[in-house]
């Protein structure tokens, strides 16, 4: 698996772009290193790029992650999830619906319909 995490604190925004088969060891430790950047903010909104990505999880590992994050709830930031298959898609809406609401978070599949949703236009950082 390899990753690219972008931080923007001009625009307070997050993103992270993923490429390869992608385990949990892999988000786990792809969230240590997020975390552990000075740029880093829990106030920032983010995107997961998973256009590139296979995810080589169990349903019982993407609930057992989602439960790892919930660290702090925050309503005002929002996440949210780029897939390009219907398998990824539907893997990242169990995860949705798995997290307790600590900030909203949604599934797209294209750049635009992010960029409303987090009222960025993320066509600078991300391409279709």
């Amino acid at each position: 698996m390899a990753h690219r995490i972008q931080i923007f604190p001009e625009k307070k925004l997050i993103i992270i772009q993923y490429e390869g088969e992608i385990s949990y060891e892999d988000l786990v430790a792809t969230g240590l290193e997020l975390k552990a950047m000075p740029d880093f903010s829990e106030e920032f909104n983010g995107v997961s790029d998973f256009r590139n990505a296979h995810k080589n999880l169990s349903i019982r590992e993407l609930k057992v992650y989602a439960d790892r994050i919930q660290y702090k709830k925050n309503t005002s930031v929002k996440w949210c999830s780029l897939n390009s298959t219907a398998k990824e898609t539907a893997l990242t809406i169990i995860f949705k619906e798995h997290l307790e609401y600590i900030h909203p978070f949604e599934v797209f599949s294209t750049i635009k319909a992010a960029s409303e949703y987090l009222r960025t236009d993320l066509s600078p950082y991300l391409q279709d």
